[in-house]
């Protein structure tokens, strides 16, 4: 990478395998969400300890760490919802509205139990981004001229 490239991606969140990551992730979600709407069977779910709710905090707990540090990349205390950024709530709207699309379709029902799962999730997902993202980033020495996000 050039001296030019570099600076143009300096304060870009994220590095490439975070992103390869997260976009990975995002196609198997896609591929869940496709499947759970067209009626197949979700017969993994049986067998997983706290069914659908343990599903749901899995999933957006780990699609909101991938989001966290593939995409926003912050030092932020994202313990704490009055921290996070527009790319935060980008998520939590795109989890809510699927959650309550599900009123709409015929094999798929909305539950608030499912709703408080992806809750759960994604604030652990996002906490966790944050907490590894503060001690990646302070680990690293500081180079004269350049401060610390």
């Amino acid at each position: 990478m050039s001296t030019e490239e570099m600076k143009a991606t300096e304060g870009l969140p994220g590095d490439r395998v975070w992103w390869v990551l997260l976009t990975g992730f995002l196609f198997f979600v896609a591929t869940l969400l496709a499947a759970a709407g067209s009626g197949a069977d979700m017969g993994l779910v049986r067998h997983i300890p706290g069914g659908d709710f343990t599903g749901h905090l899995a999933i957006y707990g780990t699609l909101a760490f991938l989001w966290g540090r593939g995409l926003v990349g912050s030092a932020r205390d994202l313990w704490h919802p009055g921290r996070w950024s527009g790319r935060h709530w980008m998520l939590v709207a795109f989890v809510v509205a699927e959650e309550f699309s599900q009123i709409f379709w015929i094999h798929r029902t909305f539950s608030w139990l499912d709703m408080s799962g992806n809750a759960l999730g994604l604030w652990l997902g996002f906490g966790l981004s944050g907490c590894l993202w503060a001690e990646t980033e302070l680990s690293r020495p500081t180079t004269p001229g350049r401060r610390r996000a």
